[in-house]
């Protein structure tokens, strides 16, 4: 079961999708940012300086009390101690993979950045100032924190049927130990949840997840962050009915 500890300012945002296995894309080698602070910090195998360019594709790591602050448009990614994570590009903007060890991000817009750990995608909710720190534990459990705004969590998980033989209470037994341990431990409830892939049985899962939840569920596709018409496959996918793919493209490696 994969745990989700989060704090945020305000609201959590639960997405949930139940999708095919999705490839992952190529990096990208253009320019992606540079280095603005360093200490006892790498990219790649070379040590990282103030003024390094760092390309799509890049390995940032952090040696004990060592630091790398990257600016990338309008966000920054700060790396702490022994951590390490691969910078790229998703969908026209900075995106960066957390390995191991905490990373930090602060951001201008609600598209500036989007961090992946684990099964997970951290990304600002809205457009205003936000700060975000990421601690990756183990495979199972992040600790997830908002230091200023409002994050959106996505995670993505595979249940171990279709949609259309999938029971409800399958649904429930995988969310409900993150939802109850979120609210129990930092007094904050879910205030909403989003759904995809169940095709026609949604009704029915969306009244369950309410039920059991407190909370109102909707499609994915009417998430804030996918309020402005998504270009590309994003948007070919919500076009054909398949807005579960959308969550996986949030979360997938890159």
């Amino acid at each position: 079961m994969f745990r989700l500890r989060a704090l945020c300012a305000a609201a959590l945002s639960l997405s949930l999708v139940t999708v095919p296995v999705w490839g992952t894309s190529t990096p990208n080698v253009s320019p992606l940012g540079t280095v603005i602070a360093a200490d006892r910090a790498h990219v790649g195998e070379a040590a990282a300086d103030v003024g390094t360019t760092v390309y799509g594709g890049d390995r940032l790591s952090t040696e004990a009390q060592g630091n790398v602050q990257v600016r990338a448009g309008a966000a920054r990614l700060l790396l702490l101690s022994s951590s390490a994570a691969i910078v790229n590009d998703t969908e026209g903007a900075p995106s960066a993979k957390l390995l191991l060890g905490t990373a930090t991000f602060s951001t201008g817009n609600a598209h500036a950045f989007t961090l992946f750990a684990s099964k997970a995608a951290i990304r600002p909710q809205t457009d205003a100032p936000t700060i975000g720190q990421v601690t990756y534990l183990n495979e199972k459990e992040l600790l997830v924190t908002s230091r200023r705004g409002v994050l959106t969590v996505y995670r993505c998980t595979e249940m171990p049927a279709e949609a259309d033989a999938l029971a409800p209470q399958s649904l429930l037994d995988e969310i409900f130990p993150a939802a109850a341990y979120y609210h129990d431990t930092w007094g904050e409830p879910v205030v909403q949840a989003r759904l995809a892939g169940f095709g026609g049985r949604y009704e029915e899962f969306r009244e369950v997840v309410e039920r059991e939840l407190g909370c109102k569920a909707a499609p994915l596709s009417a998430s804030a962050v996918l309020e402005e018409r998504p270009a590309g496959e994003a948007r070919l996918a919500i076009d054909r009915d398949f807005d579960a793919l959308v969550g996986w493209m949030l979360y997938r490696e890159e």
